[in-house]
């Protein structure tokens, strides 16, 4: 639970300024690139990113809850959407809005955040209902509980 808190409380001061320990040093400006690291404190992971978004400077938190019904925004070729239920709360930091996740942790301690290539290049759509990087990360944590679940 300790490292929970911590990873939020990083999360908050990184991605929406919030103060953490008193010391409000305020939001921190985009980077052009961006990282993201884990490091070992005494055997716990803590997890850090920066907010690499050169032309959003705000964002919203929400709060995800267990057991909710939920669905792509976009059909396949056939028509057909993604459809799931979220198994597991999370919190997650949205750049456009609910459900599109830019970065999170849900309930069991996995944690995404994404980190940005230009030369990325999106398949064609086919038949497979599908998700854009923000739908699939919400996705991803509101049904996996680990990395092995995710793969």
């Amino acid at each position: 639970m300790r490292l929970s808190v911590l990873v939020i409380a990083v999360f908050l001061h990184t991605f929406v300024g919030v103060p953490v320990g008193g010391a409000d040093v305020g939001p921190i400006m985009p980077p052009r690139e961006c990282s993201s690291i884990v490091v070992n404190n005494h055997g716990h992971p803590v997890f850090g990113t920066n907010f690499d978004h050169a032309t959003v400077d705000e964002g919203l938190v929400f709060i995800n809850k267990r057991w909710v019904g939920k669905s792509g925004l976009h059909p396949s070729v056939d028509g057909e959407y993604a459809r799931w239920t979220s198994r597991y709360a999370s919190i997650t930091f949205n750049l456009v809005g609910f459900q599109f996740a830019w970065a999170g942790m849900n309930e069991k301690g996995l944690t995404l955040s994404t980190m940005s290539l230009n030369d990325t290049e999106v398949p064609a759509p086919d038949e497979r209902p599908p998700l854009d990087s923000g739908e699939w990360m919400q996705f991803i944590l509101d049904t996996c509980a680990t990395v092995e679940d995710l793969v």
